[in-house]
């Protein structure tokens, strides 16, 4: 039977997340993943916004960990070298009944500590930096709203929790939790069992599942799915993330500037039973273009290039649920909802500060804050360019057209300490697949790169894992 101190179940943001800031600790930590990759679930499916923290009703756990987390992002970006920009946000009214959602909004974000809020109601200002909100009238300014790319996030967390010692079960998924007298003693995988002095439950959607398994029933998790629409690079209307009045339900439908420049609208708020249902509808692409071009008419919907959809994972009490249970060893990160991707550094810092605290453990001395940078061919100068061929001539095969991916980047994406070995793992570290002809140019090209480096015939290679098998079989020699 295996054994750990600490035992993660779930490789989201909140898992990842933890899983790094505790290895900080002289622990041995596990951490489980049903799917065939970090950041398939919860965190997977979002428009990467991190929320200032004008939002959450002051008092709450999502108040305290939004603004904290939102503050720690800088740090956590600067360490772990993924992409992270303060974008910006307004939060807009189009009439004067309107106003009063915004003034709320103002007064919320003073109550949790965001200072740099600001009302806008000079309409030439308006005007003048966001001149296709041809319909607004005022405006909440929130300056320090930023915006990431949440697969590349995760990795980067995975990443160095798994340099710093963290052992990365894939395709594992937890089948039980036995205890003994209170205390948590073995966690039961479809890959065996693993006997632990902690679990951290951080399973997204099937957390409330999770928890039954330690006999925990207080809490239940429903989910609600948010779809999206994606739009081409260079084709967006606005300079910073839009979001309409928010309404007791929803912060709305928002419009987004993507680091990668492409235009990103969404989400919707439709609360659903079934934990695997990621569909999209036609009604729920036509709700997102009818919201997003009443307040910017200038949005071409043309220009669409794919749809998508996620869930987030709501908890009855519309709260986070965090920390220690009355299970000794068994910590929750449950209902981690909007803002939980905002509030992610701050809620992993405080569980691991709690575990590590009941494992009575120290700190290491050769903890490795900083991943490695790793330069995107795409992003870097034309000189630069030049002197990574010159350096290794895989560089100047570009088998991505769309978003210029490099066969020198796929084999480093491939070799990684998480090595990728699935078409959805590539797409996720690198957008091959994710421009204008989704993965029409440079699909054939990634599956034989696959085929070599994984020493696999093409039929064995899946899109997310087994049972995903991109082709069945040959139709000639």
């Amino acid at each position: 039977m295996a054994k750990a101190d600490v035992v993660i179940i779930g490789a989201g943001i909140i898992g990842c997340g933890i899983a790094r800031e505790l290895s900080r600790y002289e622990v041995k930590i596990i951490l489980l993943e049903k799917e065939s990759d970090v950041c398939r679930g919860t965190s997977r499916a979002n428009n990467g916004m991190i929320h200032s923290g004008n939002d959450p009703q002051p008092g709450t756990l999502k108040a305290k960990h939004n603004v904290a987390g939102n503050r720690l992002y800088t740090e956590w970006a600067k360490e772990l070298k993924f992409p992270f920009v303060r974008i910006g946000a307004w939060m807009t009214a189009r009439s004067k009944e309107q106003i009063p959602s915004l003034e709320k909004l103002m007064d919320t974000g003073a109550k949790n500590g965001v200072s740099e809020l600001e009302l806008i109601t000079d309409r030439k200002r308006l005007q003048a930096e966001e001149p296709n909100l041809t319909e607004v009238i005022a405006a909440v300014n929130a300056p320090t709203t930023g915006h990431i790319m949440p697969h590349l996030t995760v990795v980067a967390l995975a990443e160095n929790a798994v340099i710093n010692g963290v052992e990365l079960k894939l395709n594992t998924k937890v089948t039980g939790i036995s205890t003994d007298e209170g205390q948590v003693k073995i966690v039961k995988t479809d890959n065996g069992a693993i006997e632990t002095k902690v679990v951290v439950n951080a399973a997204g959607v099937y957390a409330d599942e999770i928890a039954r398994f330690a006999g925990i029933t207080d809490f239940k998790i429903r989910p609600r799915k948010g779809q999206y629409l994606l739009f081409d690079k260079n084709c967006c209307p606005v300079n910073r993330l839009i979001y309409p009045a928010p309404t007791k339900k929803s912060k709305g439908i928002g419009i987004l500037p993507t680091i990668d420049t492409n235009l990103l609208l969404g989400p919707t708020a439709e609360d659903i039973d079934d934990k695997e249902d990621f569909s999209t509808t036609r009604e729920g692409m036509r709700y997102i273009l009818e919201q997003t071009k009443a307040i910017c008419p200038a949005i071409d919907e043309s220009k669409i290039i794919a749809n998508f959809a996620g869930l987030r994972a709501v908890a009855d009490s519309n709260d986070f649920i965090l920390g220690p249970t009355e299970i000794r060893g068994f910590f929750q990160a449950a209902g981690i909802q909007s803002p939980g991707l905002s509030s992610a550094p701050s809620i992993a810092r405080e569980l691991a500060g709690q575990i590590s605290e009941y494992l009575n453990v120290r700190e290491k001395t050769n903890f490795k804050a900083e991943n490695e940078y790793k330069p995107k061919f795409s992003s870097v100068s034309p000189e630069e360019k030049q002197q990574l061929i010159e350096k290794d001539n895989r560089y100047g095969q570009v088998v991505c057209r769309c978003e210029e991916v490099t066969e020198y980047e796929v084999l480093q994406a491939m070799r990684s300490v998480i090595p990728v070995t699935t078409l959805d793992g590539l797409k996720s570290r690198l957008r091959v697949g994710m421009g204008r002809c989704q993965g029409g140019f440079c699909t054939p090209r990634l599956l034989k790169i696959m085929q070599q480096e994984l020493n696999l015939p093409l039929e064995r290679i899946t899109l997310r894992g087994t049972g995903t098998e991109i082709l069945v079989s040959k139709l000639r020699k």
